[in-house]
C-alpha cells in the first residue's frame, strides 16, 4: 500500500515537473479555444481593445485610446502601463498587438488568429512570445495568466 502511494506521488511529481518544465523552456506559448459564437461576433469582441479589460482582466485593468490603433494599457500588476498598437486583418482573421514594454528595444507581438469553422463556432489561437529580460518565473506566470484570461474571454463572449 505505501509503495503504491509513493509510486503515485512520484508519478504526479514527475508529471508536474515535465508540464512546468516545458512551459519554462519554450519561447512561444500557444493558447487555443473553440468559441460557440459566429466569426463576426468573436471578431467584434477580440479586435476591439476597449473590450480587453473585460476579456483579459489579468492583463488589462484600464485602456485609453491615444490615436488610431494605438492605446495605453494599464496592467493590474503594480499599475504598469504599456503602449500597444493593433494591426488588424479581418478577412485573414488576424489580430496582432505590438506591445511596447519598458526597457526593451523590440515590441512583443501578441498574435491571435480567428477561423470560422461553421455551425456558429469559431476557432481562436493565440501565440505569445517570450521577450528578452523575462525571467523563468515571470514567463511561467505569464503563461498561466494568458490561459486564465483566454478562458475568461471565451466565457464572456459565449455568454453575450
Amino acid at each position: 500500500m505505501i509503495k503504491t502511494v509513493i509510486f503515485i506521488l512520484l508519478g504526479l511529481l514527475i508529471g508536474t515537473l515535465l508540464f512546468v518544465g516545458r512551459r519554462l523552456f519554450d519561447d512561444t506559448h500557444v493558447t487555443k479555444a473553440i468559441i460557440l459564437k459566429p466569426y463576426n461576433e468573436v471578431w467584434a469582441w477580440l479586435s476591439e481593445p476597449n473590450n480587453y479589460a473585460k476579456l483579459y482582466p489579468k492583463w488589462v485593468s484600464k485602456i485609453e485610446r491615444l490615436e488610431r490603433d494605438k492605446y495605453l494599457i494599464t496592467s493590474p500588476h503594480m499599475s504598469k502601463t504599456y503602449k500597444i498598437r493593433r494591426v488588424l486583418n479581418e478577412e485573414g482573421g488576424s489580430i496582432d498587438i505590438e506591445i511596447n514594454l519598458p526597457n526593451t528595444s523590440e515590441p512583443e507581438i501578441s498574435r491571435t488568429r480567428i477561423m470560422d469553422i461553421g455551425k456558429n463556432r469559431t476557432a481562436v489561437i493565440h501565440l505569445g512570445s517570450k521577450w528578452s529580460g523575462f525571467n523563468a518565473f515571470l514567463w511561467l506566470l505569464y503563461t498561466f495568466n494568458v490561459d486564465s484570461d483566454f478562458h475568461n474571454a471565451k466565457k464572456v463572449i459565449e455568454s453575450s
